[in-house]
Parts: structure tokens; sequence; C-alpha cells
């Protein structure tokens, strides 16, 4: 209790032990000599804060924009990735950068990187994680079933979206068939090193094929879009000449009236005329 109370502030009285073999007189047991003192709450001590870190500056000595940062943070875990042999998240990381320059319109670099994230998916990337504690060699990997890369599994394909963003790319690009295969094959050729199972040659005829169906989904889906405009376009004409013809009735009818009441007050005004000359 003591000690809650000086930890509190709280006055408390001076805290004296006795023995319970030796008899404790009555001086020894005076305390009014001890100074008490109140002691206030304990404060911990005041600690600067670091100065916030910048970010480094270009050479014109202009800052790094937001834009600039995320690019950075990307290459990062792309690097940290790859040095884990955590393929899988590689792969997303160039995804993330074709993204990224996809959006700030560098329809170019984002074409090579929608290129590579195709090849790389083709190969069937899978998180290994053989880079970090315990260091598995590739063989003794292989014997538990642990693998860098396996085109045999189900997420090894070219997914549909990936497909349709390279080609909206490269014909922003004005880039078309031939070129584009040709590019696919150079960026293909830049991870050699790895040694992937599946080689730019052997993968381009799966990704010619995935890119005609979706040329020929997109004509497709073009054509319908079209038809379906006509269809409307034909329904409002339809509907316009209808209100243009209720209009026009409507305009002969008014007409046809106003015709009738003329006629209808020259007969009258000839009827009167002879009574009138009778009369004189």
């Amino acid at each position: 209790m003591g000690i809650l109370n000086w930890f509190f502030g709280r006055r408390s009285p001076a805290i004296t032990f006795t023995s319970l073999s030796t008899p404790v007189s009555s001086a020894a047991k005076d305390t009014s000599h001890l100074k008490q003192e109140n002691v206030g709450p304990i404060t911990a001590p005041t600690v600067p804060l670091a100065s916030e870190t910048s970010w480094p500056t270009w050479k014109n000595g202009q800052p790094y924009s937001d834009a600039d940062k995320e690019w950075h943070d990307l290459q990062q875990s792309a690097m940290k990735n790859a040095k884990a042999r955590d393929w899988g998240l590689f792969t997303n990381d160039r995804l993330g950068m074709a993204l990224h320059l996809r959006k700030r319109g560098e329809s170019k670099r984002a074409l090579d990187f929608f290129l590579d994230v195709l090849y790389l998916g083709i190969n069937g990337p899978e998180n290994s994680g053989l880079g970090r504690p315990p260091f598995w060699n590739k063989k003794d990997a292989a014997e538990i079933g642990i693998k860098e890369w396996d085109p045999s599994s189900i997420s090894a394909s070219f997914l549909p979206g990936i497909v349709e963003s390279a080609w909206k790319e490269a014909e922003k690009c004005e880039t078309d068939l031939a070129a584009f295969k040709e590019l696919f094959l150079k960026v293909g050729a830049n991870h050699k090193a790895l040694r992937l199972p599946v080689t730019p040659e052997a993968a381009w005829p799966k990704l010619h094929e995935a890119l005609e169906e979706y040329i020929a989904s997109r004509l497709a889906h073009d054509a319908a879009k079209e038809e379906r405009r006509l269809e409307r376009q034909t329904e409002r004409d339809a509907k316009r000449a209808a209100r243009e013809g209720w209009k026009a009735l409507e305009r002969d009818q008014k007409k046809a009236a106003r015709l009738a009441e003329r006629i209808a007050k020259k007969a009258g005004q000839a009827t009167i005329e002879p009574d009138a000359s009778k009369e004189q």
C-alpha cells in the first residue's frame, strides 16, 4: 500500500520495521523527527521526437511526388519477394507496376509490364519462400513438394483481364499483332536467368490463342452493342415519326376546322344581304 500511495502521490506515514525477537523502545518508535514530503505523481521524462524523415529530391530540387513514392514501394516489394523466391507475390508486384504506369499514361512501358505478367503467369509462379530461412535447396524442396514454378497448376494461365489490358495498351501504341509477338518474345527473354519451365516461344501460341479469343469476343460484343444501338435508334425514329404524324394530323384537323368556320361565316353573311335588299 505504501508503494501505491507513493506512486499516486499520496502522503503516507513512515514505515518502521519491528523485529519479533527484540523489544523496541518508545524512543525508537518515535518517527516525528522524520521529514515527510508529498511526493508528486511520476511523469515520464520528456523525449524529443525525431524529425520526420523527408523523401529525397530530384536533381532539380523538386521533392518526390506520391506517384514516385508508390513506384518506389513497388520496386522494393518486388526485390524483396524475388529474393525470397515468392514468385507469386513478385508477379503481383509487376502487375501493380503495369497498372501504375497505365494510370500515368505511359502506355509503352505499361505494355512491357503487362506482357511480363502474362509470361510469368503462364509458368505458374509459386510462393515457395526458398529464399527465406530455412534455406532449402531445390532437390530437397522438390522431394517435399515445394516448387518455385508449376506450369501444371490451375493458376498457370493467361488471365483474360490481363490479356485485355495488354492488347488495349498495344492499340494505344498502334502495335499490330506481329509487333506484339516480337515484344512478348523480347520481354520473356529477359527472364532467361530464371530458367522458367515454359519458354517464350512455347508460351506464344497459347497467348496467341487467348488473344484471338479476346478479339473475337470483343468484336462480337461490339457487334451486339451496335445492333442494340440500331434497334434503339429504330424505336426512337418510329416514335418520333408517330409523334410527327399525330402532330401533322392535328394541324390538318385544326386547319380544316378553321376553313369550315370561315366558309360558314361567309355563308351566313351571304344570307343576310338578300334579306336586307328585300326589306328596302
